[in-house]
């Protein structure tokens, strides 16, 4: 095999960077997602809870107002 001239070299070192970096791009876009679920799930369980602590103090009024009424 006759060596390659030198601006193929460059092509080939542009296309091998070309190709990391999308990979490393792809990782860090991948890694931000579930970051991003994981952050969503702590926020719903924490409506979650909130709306469970209403639910709560609701019915507490309802009994309340049963009691009165009774």
């Amino acid at each position: 095999m006759e060596q390659l001239p030198w601006f193929v070299w460059i092509v080939f070192a542009g296309m091998a960077f070309g190709l990391t970096m999308a990979v490393i791009s792809t990782i860090t876009e991948h890694k931000q997602k579930i970051a991003a679920l994981s952050a969503g799930v702590e926020g719903d369980r924490r409506l979650l809870e909130k709306l469970d602590s209403i639910d709560v103090r609701l019915a507490k009024i309802e009994k309340t107002l049963d009691d009165v009424s009774a």
